[in-house]
């Protein structure tokens, strides 16, 4: 089973599952032929399906209970009658799950030159200016803050908000894994928002909660 690992962060679950199995073997390791055919139905795409149902069996990882992931209006994935925040995000390798009972924002993204060749669309100057700072190195730099504003994007996703100019992210020297302040400005307010992070396997991770008013 390729459950690349499940942790407790600061109060939220997650775990990460590494996609290689095809959809119907997923299925299978499911063990719950209704959800599984639930979402063959909503489905079309193989590689759409391989994502919900690793999803799917990260979740009840997590939390134990045979539970859906179903989703809103616009999308947006929320778990089904339970008082759980429940936040999703994929890689080309790698699915990815978070759930606390708050709000939560999740992403993995791999790290690549992408990032880097559009780094102004989503940097202010400012965040610009830390792709070079201490050393960092600007590939892994642009990475981690494009997956960090991800999932402060994901976190606020009740709010109209733009990943480069409502989205904030305060100086840092890079890691493997640690801790990022951010903000959301949006309207004439703000808020702050703690983002936890970590790299493995040319992979980013980042998982976004509201700090302390």
């Amino acid at each position: 089973m390729p459950l690349e690992f499940v942790e407790n962060i600061s109060g939220i679950r997650c775990g990460v599952w590494r996609l290689e199995e095809p959809d119907d073997t997923l299925a299978r390791m499911l063990c719950d032929d209704k959800a599984a055919g639930r979402i063959k139905a909503e489905v079309r795409s193989a590689k759409r399906r391989r994502e919900r149902l690793a999803s799917l069996l990260l979740l009840r990882r997590l939390v134990g209970k045979p539970l859906f992931i179903g989703h809103d209006d616009e999308g947006r994935p929320r778990i089904e009658a339970e008082g759980l925040h429940l936040s999703v995000s994929h890689s080309p390798e790698y699915a990815a799950v978070c759930v606390a009972p708050f709000p939560v924002g999740i992403d993995i993204e791999t790290v690549s030159d992408r990032q880097l060749s559009v780094a102004e669309k989503f940097l202010s100057p400012c965040e610009a200016a830390i792709l070079q700072h201490g050393g960092n190195p600007p590939r892994e730099a642009a990475a981690l803050l494009w997956s960090v504003k991800e999932a402060v994007y994901k976190l606020a996703s009740d709010t109209r908000i733009h990943l480069g100019s409502d989205i904030r992210v305060s100086d840092f020297e890079l890691s493997p894994a640690g801790e990022l302040r951010a903000g959301i400005i949006s309207s004439g307010t703000s808020r702050s928002v703690i983002a936890e992070y970590r790299f493995f396997s040319d992979t980013v991770l980042a998982i976004s909660r509201y700090g302390v008013e």
